[in-house]
């Protein structure tokens, strides 16, 4: 079975939405979010980017009452700058994007309301430490700058051996 979920933590708590048997939907039965959002009416929105492309991609979205969403928040996977600009043109609201991971409980880099820069995850969660890290663990001869979270409140601290630079 396929689970499509993302944590997120919330001043009330960790929630972890989920898209139970998802290996068995289409891209139009995932969209089907978008009813849910006109049912329950959530002012917060947690949801990976397919998921925020497929909404967008469905045929019914323009008679949608999205207008209780204040904010979405995706993670899982980069977030193209195009599917936040389609969002935000259709809902007025802005999506932030960030990395995360099981490990560390959530989403410990972010983008913030009103500071989103597209293409970016944005800045250090409060409580977390990232750093940048160079060298080995990015393949040879690529830019590439993996972002790692080291350290906060709710993880077990672990370091390699490897050069790093803090961020």
């Amino acid at each position: 079975y396929v689970n499509l979920g993302i944590a997120a933590a919330t001043p009330r708590g960790l929630i972890v939405p989920n898209v139970k048997d998802a290996q068995s939907l289409n891209m139009r039965e995932l969209a089907r979010a978008l009813e849910k959002i006109e049912t329950h009416r959530p002012s917060v929105l947690y949801s990976v980017p397919t998921l925020y492309n497929a909404m967008l991609n469905d045929d019914t979205i323009a008679t949608r009452d999205l207008s209780s969403l204040r904010v979405g928040v995706s993670a899982a996977e980069a977030l193209p700058p195009e599917v936040w600009r389609r969002w935000h043109k259709r809902t007025d609201t802005e999506i932030l994007d960030g990395v995360g991971s099981t490990e560390m409980l959530h989403i410990y880099c972010s983008n913030r309301p009103g500071e989103v820069r597209l293409g970016t995850s944005g800045h250090p969660v409060p409580g977390y430490e990232v750093e940048l890290w160079f060298g080995t663990m990015a393949p040879r001869g690529t830019a590439i700058r993996p972002l790692t979270a080291r350290r906060s409140s709710a993880s077990c601290r672990r370091r390699s051996g490897s050069a790093s630079s803090s961020a």
